[in-house]
């Protein structure tokens, strides 16, 4: 297996160009044309709503890794509409990251627009951008903090 998108966070010592843990800006607070750039953040995982034989996506699976101990971080997850310009809250705010364990977020899977003439200018519905906000608890261990990302395409429940 091999997840699609890979970003870290660093608590203590940030290298030159690296985010601190806790310092992403709730994407949902942000003016339309800033919430628009967010989509360019590296805590921002795109993905499509179908994989290639056309089975949806259900959820977001995220896996955290820190860089010693077991602490379990906060994360809030987002997906950006284009019609409205805004970041929307998907699951409940504060859902916990266990360390090396895989956490699932659900997802709006919306299909495709139908082909009709006023929809013609509206682009193509069929991928997604999904911020993960994650909090500092203060305790978090000194270091980098591996986070990865994927849609998964399994039922929840089944």
């Amino acid at each position: 297996m091999r997840f699609h998108h890979k970003f870290s966070r660093f608590k203590t010592v940030i290298p030159p160009g690296e985010i601190a843990l806790g310092a992403d800006v709730d994407p949902a607070t942000l003016a339309i044309d800033a919430a628009a750039d967010a989509r360019g953040q590296t805590n921002v995982l795109h993905a499509r709503f179908a994989n290639s034989n056309g089975w949806p996506c259900h959820r977001i699976a995220v896996g955290y890794h820190p860089p010693s101990g077991v602490l379990a971080l906060v994360a809030t997850a987002y997906l950006y509409d284009v019609l409205s310009g805004f970041w929307y809250i998907t699951d409940a705010v504060g859902t916990s990251l266990v360390a090396n364990k895989i956490t699932y977020f659900d997802f709006v899977s919306v299909p495709e627009l139908p082909a009709v003439e006023r929809y013609q200018d509206q682009g193509v519905g069929n991928q997604c951008d999904f911020y993960l906000l994650v909090t500092d608890p203060g305790a978090a261990p000194a270091g980098e903090h591996f986070f990865v990302l994927a849609p998964d395409l399994t039922t929840p429940g089944l």
